[in-house]
Parts: structure tokens; sequence; C-alpha cells
């Protein structure tokens, strides 16, 4: 079943989709330029853009009915909608000017219905292919830090560290960062989401280091706070101590099934009994994919439940020990797989290494064997793997070898 086939699914009360938020398009039609749009139903696969995209459309979306638009795309709904009384349009990313202008292109038997969170939600659900090319980011982010740490922190200035992180991680095949990177010491580390300053590192505190790459359209995320020198204070050791533990605590309790606040009332309790509740305003964690922030939502406001296969963070704390977890299914994803329970995608260390990396890499690359585009993913993922594990053995370098022969 396609994407656009499961989307089309979900619609039950509607007739048709309208689908314009460009992650949202990407993944349904595969389009990646900038102008386009799709309409989606049981018997409807419609896609539109401007002459700039034509020929890239021919290449990428080649399972719609394709059509040049006018100069106002939207304009092109004005017809070819036979069948359509009640068009689903998303709610959560469409403008009020947007809408209004689409109520008077369309013919007046169509409804607009809104329907924010329908592809959302198919997307929620990450595909093999999907899960290593989100695996592959978080293993660049790996080999990023690993970089960072022969590159060094002390004496030079937030600000030079973030520009240095990024260019190198375009130089290792990133097309760019997932988001501003964000390198925080001392007690400019207490913003969430603080701005890297013309300050330098000094020895002996905290650094958080909060980066992400984006590798072949997917998203990483990972954060890690390190200490400058050996003369850390015993309180803010006490903290990352507190958070780590309650990480943990929470990341073992990740299953398909509960609802994400319940997750994430795990770590907010421990952290609540330690008295540092009201430092911890944020949600646990989110989901990664196309975006930075997908579902599921690890938070207070998580009202939906984890689901069956899903790529997604952990975060948490005063100070941040953030992960890329994969959540694997208890049947298989594919005849080939079969992955019980969840595994950490970041492997940048923090107190602890997890065992199973190399049994998911190689069910992975079983899986999608015939598609070396994957393989040479996997190949990397469980490359750095293995480069940051203190208890390599025989079984892993040959697994490792065995990739590297199929090389494209």
């Amino acid at each position: 079943m396609s994407r656009a086939d499961r989307v089309a699914g979900r619609l039950e009360e509607l007739d048709a989709l309208l689908v314009t938020e460009p992650a949202n398009l990407r993944y349904v039609t595969g389009f990646t330029g900038s102008n386009g749009f799709a309409v989606v139903g049981p018997q409807i696969r419609r896609f539109v853009t401007d002459f700039r995209y034509v020929e890239q459309a021919k290449v990428e979306v080649p399972d719609f009915d394709r059509e040049l638009g006018p100069q106002e795309l939207l304009a092109a709904l004005s017809h070819g909608l036979d069948g359509v009384k009640r068009l689903g349009f998303d709610d959560g990313h469409m403008s009020v000017r947007a809408h209004r202008r689409l109520g008077e292109l369309l013919p007046p038997h169509i409804e607009l219905v809104p329907a924010a969170g329908v592809v959302e939600e198919v997307r929620a659900v990450k595909e093999p292919g999907e899960i290593l090319r989100i695996g592959a980011a978080a293993a660049l982010v790996d080999e990023i830090y690993g970089w960072l740490l022969e590159f060094g922190l002390v004496g030079r200035t937030e600000r030079d560290v973030a520009v240095a992180l990024e260019h190198e991680m375009r130089l290792r095949g990133a097309s760019g960062p997932s988001f501003d990177s964000i390198v925080a010491s001392a007690e400019h580390g207490a913003l969430p989401h603080a701005t890297p300053r013309d300050v330098e590192i000094a020895a002996d505190t905290l650094v958080t280091i909060d980066i992400g790459a984006v590798l072949d359209g997917y998203c990483s995320d990972c954060t890690r706070t390190w200490a400058t020198g050996s003369a850390v204070s015993e309180q803010l050791l006490e903290i990352y101590a507190l958070t780590l533990r309650a990480q943990v605590t929470a990341l073992d309790a990740v299953r398909p099934g509960p609802l994400g606040r319940e997750i994430d009332a795990i770590a907010r309790y421990i952290i609540d009994a330690a008295g540092h509740g009201e430092h911890f305003g944020h949600g646990l964690g989110h989901g990664v994919g196309l975006v930075t922030h997908e579902a599921p939502r690890l938070a207070r406001s998580g009202d939906t439940p984890v689901p069956r296969v899903v790529g997604k963070l952990k975060r948490k704390g005063p100070v941040e020990v953030r992960d890329m977890e994969f959540l694997r299914r208890n049947t298989s994803l594919t005849a080939k797989i079969t992955l019980p329970g969840p595994f950490t995608m970041s492997q940048q260390a923090k107190d602890e290494h997890y065992k199973d990396a190399e049994a998911l890499a190689m069910d992975m690359a079983a899986a999608v064997n015939e598609d070396a585009h994957d393989l040479v993913r996997a190949r990397r993922w469980m490359g750095l793997y293995l480069e940051h594990r203190p208890d390599q053995n025989p079984a892993d370098d040959a697994f490792y070898q065995q990739l590297s022969a199929n090389r494209p």
C-alpha cells in the first residue's frame, strides 16, 4: 500500500484531502520542490505545480496525475474535482487568507472541512527505509560529536563552535543542520533554546550542545551536556545524574500503546521528587522525520498513544541528555525483520551503551539488501556504532566487512 493509499484510507467522512504543507506533500508524493499541492482521495491522485518544477515532478511524482498550474496555483481547484463534495484542508498550517481565497475558488457545492493531522498521523509510523535514513542522520551527528571532542571547546567562543560544527556537518554529507545549532556554556546552558554567543567557553564548566543534521531529507536531533574540566561543582554533577536517571527510567518504559503524557509523567515524577519540577517546563520528547518535530509528543499535553513503530527523541531536565530512539515491533516490519523492544539510535556515550545495535543493523541490512542506497546508510550507522563501542567482537567486524563489500 502506498503512502497516498494510507492517507486516503483515513479520510472517513471526506471525499478528498488537499495537501499543501511542504513536508506532508513530500511524504505523500515525493515532491521536493517549493511550490505545489496534491489532492488525495479514494479515486483521486492529483498533483499541481508551476512551470519551474514540471520536469522535476516527472521524476519525483510518477504515481499522480500531474498538471501545470496557473499563475495562482490554487485556482486549479476551480475544476477537476468531480465527485468531491467534502474537501479536507490542513487548518493547522493554512493561513486565514489562503483559506478564504480557497473558498472563493472552489465550486460552490464543495464544502471545506478542517482536517489537520491526517498526514502527520500516517507519518508517525516510520517505514524501514525511513528508519535507516533517520538512523544515518543520527550517526552523522555522532560523528560530529566525536570530531568535536578532538576540535576542542575551551577557549573557543560558542558561536565559533556552532559555525564550525555546522560546516563539518555539511562536509560529511548533510544538506545542513535540522535546526539552528545550540552551543551554550555555564549559566547560558540553562536556556532551552540558547543562541550561541561571542563568549569564550571556560574550563571547568558545563556546556550544552544541541545539534541535528538533515541527511537525505530526514532529520536527527541529539543533545549532550559536557564538562570542560574536572572541577565542575558537585551541585551540577548531581543535577546531571538526576537528569540521566530520569531519562533512562523513562526510556525503559517506552513501548507502543501508552499515551505520550504517561511516558512524560515517569521522568517528571523523578525530577519533581528531587525538587526540580519548576525547571522542567518543556515536554519530555517528540518524534523526528522529515522535520525535527513530529508526532508522537511525549509531553503533559500528549493525549495520543505511542505508535507501533516510530523514530523519536528523548529529552528531559534542567540538564539535557537527549537521544534518538526507535521503537520496534513485537512482530515483523517485513518478512525479513523481527524487532522486539526499543533501540537508541544515538550512540554518543552518556554513561552506558545499548548492546543490541548490531542485531538491529543486520536485520535492517537484510531487509534492504536489494537497495544499495539504503545499505550504505545501514553500513554507516553500524560502523559508527562499532567505532564508539568498547566491546567490539569478531562477529561485529565480520558484519561490518560484509556491508563494506556491498558498497555500490
